[in-house]
């Protein structure tokens, strides 16, 4: 489920259905952490992708890490082809596909 479809199940769900039917820990199953690829990219410093799980990992530039869950093999092999990263996510990633912030960045003075 992405895009669209995670807006319409959240918006036909209610809140004790929903926070039982998600559970974080199901966008990384098992928690293995994501092999980590670094990226010449002014948007991102490094990508991964868990095939199994179609579950696609960007850290960004800021230090913050994101997953998408759902995306397809064929659009992990563009992204790594892509002659540039952040067009590619922009245009192909950003928006068609659920999401979830995996740190909290800390700022210079360790807050």
């Amino acid at each position: 489920m992405h895009g669209l479809q995670m807006v319409d199940f959240i918006a036909n769900t209610d809140s004790t259905e929903l926070s039982a039917g998600i559970e974080l820990t199901e966008i990384a199953p098992g928690g293995e952490p994501i092999a980590m690829m670094p990226v010449d990219s002014a948007m991102a410093r490094a990508i991964g992708y868990n095939q199994e799980a179609q579950v696609l990992q960007i850290e960004f530039s800021s230090g913050s890490v994101y997953q998408y869950s759902d995306v397809e093999p064929e659009i992990w092999e563009s992204l790594q082809d892509a002659d540039s990263t952040g067009r590619f996510f922009n245009s192909e990633i950003k928006g068609a596909y659920w999401s979830r912030r995996l740190d909290d960045p800390i700022d210079a003075d360790g807050n």
